[in-house]
């Protein structure tokens, strides 16, 4: 319900800031559709390494929410024209 607000409150000009919502709701809408249709619930299928070395085991969905919530972060970083801070 909150990413839903967020979006209403966000204008026709911030891109960035809408695609960022848009793949954190697909992400989590995408592992919710797995638990609801599969018994064993989300599958990870991406596994990443080099030699010996692995990393996490991860989904599309989990690298959307991931991303999404990055450039959310980088974005409520920054100060807002307008807001007094400099």
């Amino acid at each position: 319900m909150a990413l839903w607000i967020w979006y209403r409150r966000t204008g026709p000009t911030a891109g960035l800031q809408i695609t960022a919502l848009a793949l954190v709701w697909g992400g989590a809408a995408g592992n919710l559709w797995d638990r609801l249709r599969m018994s064993r619930g989300v599958v990870d299928f991406i596994d990443v390494g080099l030699g010996g070395t692995r990393f996490w085991v991860f989904n599309v969905a989990d690298a959307a929410i991931t991303i999404g919530a990055v450039v959310l972060a980088l974005i409520l970083s920054r100060p807002h024209p307008g807001s007094g801070t400099s």
